[in-house]
């Protein structure tokens, strides 16, 4: 019984070592997938704002060429929208280096995407810069009524919007490399995670579930022990001369050996009624009265010209009592 015990309890120390570890795995994936949602969030956020960037040098381009034309109520519907698309194009171009804690851009970037933003030959800050001045001295000649080289701006504009797209795509195309990169190394972490968490559930069942069986098989075994033990005792009682009787405490007989069933004639049918059980009846009162785990009586009984001396044992079991009686 010690050693079930002992057994039992390293078994729950192990299935709660399990579950811990368990739980551990499964906060460290929710972690995970919390992270792939938002750096897919963050990174939508930085790869929109980098591709508007492109959509805006083209429309700032063809809106500046527009100046160039003699009819004014389309310079003037057109003026404020170019202003506010160049600003729009300045601030994105700041935050992108920068970063914006307001619009999800992270402060630092990196090494490949500040290459092309600062290194030769794509130098994206130097093109983006001549690019806005050049728009805006542009824009101040035409609107203070100065003399402007139409051709000569048409195509300074055309040769540089053409650079600036190619280099803003290069840095589109990075970022959503840079995006894939890091989802594709959050997923693995979680792939890992979840299957560190099977490994260790089928750890558990190997070293929990697997010694539960042995000591099932350990208390079957101690039972049949018990029980072949206790064969062994009710056909020792069967098998002994003298009589032995086991009643409840309502004089039903639970079991008779052979003896008694030979000395006294349907004592299975009578029980306490028995007449070798006469003046019984006081001795079980006493008990059941006294709430005595256990109490004898000895006395001389006459049976069918027989003298028997009775050794009577009344024993109770929780709720329960029983008799026996050697005689």
């Amino acid at each position: 019984m010690i050693e079930t015990n002992k057994s039992l309890s390293s078994l729950q120390n192990r299935y709660l070592l399990a579950l811990l570890i368990i739980i551990t795995f499964l906060f460290g994936i929710f972690y995970s997938v919390h992270l792939i949602i938002q750096t897919k969030h963050d990174d939508a956020a930085l790869i929109n704002i980098a591709g508007k960037q492109r959509m805006l040098s083209q429309r700032t381009a063809l809106y500046t060429l527009k100046l160039f034309q003699d009819d004014q109520a389309v310079i003037d519907a057109i003026k404020d929208t170019l202003m506010e698309d160049l600003h729009e194009l300045e601030m994105s171009h700041n935050d992108l280096i920068f970063g914006s804690q307001e619009r999800g851009l992270p402060s630092k970037q990196s090494r490949a995407v500040e290459e092309i933003y600062f290194s030769y030959p794509d130098r994206l800050n130097l093109r983006m810069t001549h690019y806005l001045s050049g728009v805006k001295s542009i824009i101040n000649k035409l609107l203070q009524g100065e003399e402007v080289d139409r051709l000569a701006v048409k195509a300074a504009i055309k040769d540089s919007t053409d650079d600036l797209l190619f280099v803003l795509d290069k840095v589109v195309k990075q970022y959503e490399r840079e995006s894939n990169a890091r989802v594709s190394r959050l997923e693995i972490l979680a792939f890992m995670l979840l299957g560190l968490a099977l490994a260790t559930i089928l750890i558990a069942g190997y070293l929990v579930f697997n010694p539960i069986i042995k000591v099932i098989k350990l208390g079957h075994d101690t039972l049949q022990h018990h029980q072949g033990e206790h064969e062994k005792f009710m056909q020792l009682a069967k098998q002994h001369p003298s009589p032995i009787v086991l009643m409840n405490c309502e004089g039903d007989v639970l079991f008779a050996n052979i003896a008694a069933s030979k000395a006294f004639l349907d004592i299975e049918n009578e029980g306490m009624g028995h007449d070798i059980f006469t003046g019984l009846e006081s001795f079980i009162c006493n008990v059941e009265r006294t709430q005595i785990d256990r109490l004898t009586k000895v006395r001389d009984q006459r049976y069918n010209e027989h003298d028997y001396k009775q050794t009577i044992h009344a024993i109770r079991l929780g709720d329960h009592m029983g008799v026996i009686a050697y005689m």
